[in-house]
């Protein structure tokens, strides 16, 4: 290359922009069993506000199989388009959906949390968990029948009765809410997937996937965590996190009651007395089952066999969240499995920044833009509503039946209500936001008068909803810079897409 050619070479790279801004990356969060995107929302948001991240939060059926689910986000258009460089963050059963998903498309990285990748035991065990707390009434009706027989102790069942309620309601909404947590139905194909050795967690775990994913996928990372104190009042940490130590002080004060009063029959109690040993007996026998409960949730949880206690985060013990050959995080003591997606923020930041080379943002993200002023505005505020000639809005208590739309003044942007029942927002041929309502029987999309923007299915059944309510006579715009946004009457932004351009 001659000296004039260099000189040439350098005065291009000289005339480039001296710095060249960084772009928000998209990273899809995906939500668990018997959730929804809105576990991931708040934290979604906190995390926009340190790191260039655009959050994408999409809904999973998650009856269905984790290869069927991650089919959904690949035909979903608001996931398929969604550019190479994209990062996963799935909790729970979502890593699992994510790590499938990366079979059909090419992904930056997968960032898991509470995930099972070894199955979760409690899938299998369940049925024995659901047996012990069935097997609590009928020891409490035993005490109860060995108090109906007369003997010199009959009335101190009157004082201990409601004690006696308490510890059988307290097992049974550890049972009931179990079911809420991990609601696997026999006939949903997800409860097949989530059992260990399951034919997808074998799939995802072979050589052949792991090493697909460490050729394909650059950064991977597995967040673990054990719940503090997982051996002591264990199905209370699972389901009420935050009183699970005065469940479990009020649980273990009944045993104790239990057995101090057994003892102080049974020292007192005449020799041939059968009554009273009866009723000794029916004490101590529940007094005996309940303080089981530990142990017990403890092994269903923690393997198929029932035989050990492994440290858990109170659904999955801490092995079965390793993600086999990726960077693994421990939290000890962190988050139970039900908190982990709001309380998790720095091991995420971690993650996404150091393994995912996500970049922090040195500035806020751009707030929404004012709403839509008059050409010329008159001298004091108007406080009505946009007019109603106004192709952008939707006023209070208008709304969209299927095929029906909403653009911006521009043409550019359109939120349209579908006949599948999704309300999708286009820019030309590529869908930027939607509510996940897709398969559901088209009713309609309302602007309510209280403020709150919904999705109806035809049987009049809430299906999205912006959470706005509250606020009479707000209004939604679909602006020229790609955000859809609902205001109040006076101005101020309540709730938007999120999409700016």
């Amino acid at each position: 290359m001659n000296a004039r050619a260099i000189l040439s070479l350098l005065a291009v790279v000289i005339s480039l922009p001296a710095t060249v801004h960084a772009q928000e990356k998209p990273v899809v969060f995906l939500h668990g069993l018997a959730s929804s995107p809105s576990a991931w929302s708040a934290t979604a948001t906190r995390l926009r506000q340190q790191l260039l991240i655009r959050p994408v939060l999409p809904t999973l059926d998650w009856r269905a199989s984790v290869a069927q689910q991650a089919q959904g986000l690949q035909n979903d258009p608001a996931t398929r388009s969604l550019p190479s460089n994209t990062i996963v963050v799935g909790h729970s059963n979502g890593g699992l959906v994510a790590r499938q998903w990366s079979r059909l498309r090419h992904v930056d990285g997968i960032l898991t949390v509470g995930t099972p990748h070894g199955g979760a035991p409690i899938v299998s065990r369940l049925g024995t968990w659901l047996s012990y707390a069935a097997a609590t009434n009928t020891y409490v009706s035993r005490v109860f029948s060995a108090f109906e027989r007369q003997s010199s102790f009959t009335w101190i069942i009157a004082e201990i009765a409601a004690q006696v309620v308490t510890a059988g309601h307290y097992t049974n909404v550890a049972a009931d809410a179990l079911l809420g947590v991990v609601p696997l139905h026999v006939a949903a194909p997800v409860f097949t997937d989530m059992r260990p050795g399951s034919s997808i967690i074998k799939q995802l775990n072979s050589s052949s996937n792991l090493g697909r994913e460490s050729r394909s996928v650059p950064g991977r990372v597995g967040i673990s965590t054990i719940v503090r104190d997982y051996g002591y009042g264990g199905p209370f940490r699972a389901i009420a996190p935050e009183n699970a130590d005065g469940i479990t002080r009020v649980y273990y004060g009944i045993i104790a009651t239990l057995e101090f009063r057994a003892g102080w029959i049974l020292a007192r109690a005449p020799h041939g007395d059968a009554a009273a040993l009866q009723q000794v007996q029916s004490l101590l026998s529940l007094a005996g089952h309940l303080r089981s409960v530990d142990a017990i949730y403890c092994a269903a949880v923690s393997v198929v066999s029932g035989t050990q206690c492994l440290p858990h985060d109170g659904i999955v013990p801490h092995t079965s969240q390793k993600y086999p050959g990726a960077v693994n995080t421990l939290l000890s003591p962190g988050p139970t499995h039900i908190r982990q997606t709001e309380q998790s923020d720095g091991a995420l930041v971690n993650a996404l920044v150091g393994t995912m080379r996500v970049a922090r943002r040195t500035a806020s993200p751009p707030p929404p833009p004012p709403p839509p002023q008059d050409p010329d505005p008159p001298s004091t505020p108007d406080p009505d509503p946009p007019s109603p000639t106004r192709s952008d809005v939707l006023l209070p208590n208008e709304l969209l039946r299927a095929g029906e739309y909403v653009a911006s003044q521009d043409g550019r942007y359109v939120l349209v209500y579908q006949g599948d029942g999704n309300l999708v927002l286009y820019r030309g041929s590529t869908a930027l936001w939607h509510t996940g309502t897709y398969g559901t029987t088209p009713g309609m999309a309302i602007m309510q008068g209280d403020g709150n923007f919904v999705v109806y299915d035809s049987a009049q059944r809430a299906r999205w909803a912006s959470g706005t309510s509250g606020h009479s006579n707000a209004y939604l715009v679909v602006q020229n810079d790609g955000n859809v946004v609902i205001y109040t009457s006076g101005g101020a932004a309540l709730w938007d897409t999120e999409t700016w351009e």
